[in-house]
């Protein structure tokens, strides 16, 4: 059997989605915890911007006094990654937002023509 780069080459592509697709599957039921600083890191923000997401309830996390009673807080990555694809934690003691109404292009330019009523 003569093998061809091209039958080499797809089935690189092919070992390489089934190990994506293994990696996001363990990274969606994770347990392990990370601290502020890596949490910040893998999130690419300050601190201070993560622990308002986490105050605001956008942002689960865990969170604890230490010795010095400094309040400390660890994240689960599974958290992370819904947090990274837009799946935002709604706490149920926090109210949810009103619904922002869509724009409606033609309620505009009716309300304008409205107000533009030639004499």
């Amino acid at each position: 059997m003569l093998v061809t780069q091209q039958m080499i080459w797809d089935e690189l592509i092919e070992q390489r989605k089934i190990l994506t697709q293994l990696i996001d599957r363990e990274a969606q039921h994770s347990i392990e915890e990370v601290s502020l600083n890596k949490a910040s890191k893998l999130l690419k923000r300050g601190s201070e911007s993560v622990i308002e997401d986490v105050k605001n309830g956008n942002l689960k996390a865990r969170t604890y006094k230490d010795k010095n009673q400094n309040t400390r807080y660890r994240f689960r990555l599974a958290d992370i990654r819904k947090f990274q694809e837009g799946s935002v934690y709604v706490a149920s003691n926090i109210p949810e937002k009103e619904s922002i109404k869509c724009f409606d292009p033609k309620a505009f330019v009716e309300k304008f023509h409205q107000r533009k009523q030639v004499v």
